[in-house]
């Protein structure tokens, strides 16, 4: 396994997403909403420096990062995160 740079904040394992995917993060996008009552900013889309965005999804409560075909992200496939599940069981 690669480094990710895991960090332990009580019994969860925090996960450097640059250090997991070897890229750069340039910028975090969103929009502004009042869905929750108030104004708060749902965040879409994370762009790293070489280009490419990944997506940001879900409820508030449990967000999700997907890929897109046109930029597959190296670290968010799904054999190298079932090997961090496996690995943080």
């Amino acid at each position: 396994m690669k480094n990710v740079d895991l960090r332990p904040v009580g019994e969860t394992l925090y996960i450097s997403l640059s250090k997991l995917t070897g890229l750069e993060i340039a910028d975090v996008l969103g929009y502004v909403t009042n869905e929750f009552g108030e104004p708060s900013l749902k965040v879409c889309m994370i762009k790293f420096t070489d280009g490419s965005y990944c997506g940001v999804e879900g409820e508030h409560d449990f967000p999700y990062l997907t890929t897109f075909p046109k930029w597959p992200i190296p670290g968010l496939d799904e054999a190298t995160l079932q090997e961090l599940d496996e690995d943080e069981g």
